[in-house]
């Protein structure tokens, strides 16, 4: 029986890649990012839990989440125009 020296399996997975080049990095997976996830979950969970109780079919559910996202990009942009208009009027 031949013995594995562990070292040389550690050393060949080492790579070329250097610490400090930023996009090598994985964002760190903080307390907020878990916040963020739980409350997505949920809403998700929840809104797809409406929408099977009001005996949609599964095209009329998908008219209704394209509808809300709409409203809520649609609102978003109007928000950004007015400030733009704002910053354009106060110069």
């Amino acid at each position: 029986m031949t013995a594995i020296n562990s070292d040389a399996s550690v050393d060949s997975r080492q790579t070329d890649v250097a610490d400090d080049d930023p996009l090598s990095k994985v964002p760190q997976v903080t307390v907020a990012f878990w916040i963020v996830k739980i409350f997505a979950t949920t809403l998700g969970e929840t809104g797809g839990d409406a929408l099977s109780m009001l005996n949609l079919s599964r095209i009329a559910s998908s008219l209704v989440i394209a509808a809300i996202m709409t409203i809520l990009i649609a609102s978003t942009s109007l928000r950004k125009r007015g400030w733009r208009q704002v910053a354009i009027e106060t110069q």
